[in-house]
């Protein structure tokens, strides 16, 4: 009979337990959270002097994602989450924000979809999270056909 080595055993035993976690660690949830911020700050930038419902509509669904998030987190954690803001670039032209911003919620999209696969306890808030994203995406498709 072969001899195991002890230092592999334990190897395959954490990658094993480790997929089957059943709640993101602290850091991926706290980037999250600040990703989210960013987006959020990113929506309200591109709206200030446009007025865009659409634009106002997202950033508020975004600042309820963050604050679902946050909220998951302190649940988990028992404590509040110490994020820092995430920076929205300024300086751009819209269509160039636009772009980006289409892109973001595009990842994000996947992201919630494999988050709902992969942790199953938190599956339903993060099938809501890839919703809302989704729906983003078609508001931004209408945003962009108005003003381009």
């Amino acid at each position: 009979m072969e001899k195991i080595d002890p230092k592999r055993a334990q190897e395959v035993w954490q990658r094993v337990l480790q997929s089957r976690q059943e709640h993101p660690d602290e850091e991926q949830m706290r980037q999250w959270i600040a990703e989210i911020m960013a987006v959020e700050r990113g929506y309200r930038r591109m709206n200030a002097g446009r007025q865009t419902p659409l634009l106002r509509q997202m950033a508020s669904e975004e600042q309820q994602h963050r604050r679902q998030l946050a909220a998951l987190y302190f649940l988990l954690y028992g404590k509040r989450p110490d994020v820092l803001s995430g920076a929205a670039p300024g300086g751009r032209s819209l269509a160039s924000a636009l772009r980006d911003a289409y892109t973001a919620e595009q990842r994000a999209v996947r992201q919630w979809r494999s988050a709902a696969q992969r942790w199953i306890t938190h599956r339903e808030l993060f099938e809501d999270l890839a919703q809302g994203d989704q729906r983003h995406l078609e508001f931004l498709r209408r945003i962009m056909a108005v003003n381009l």
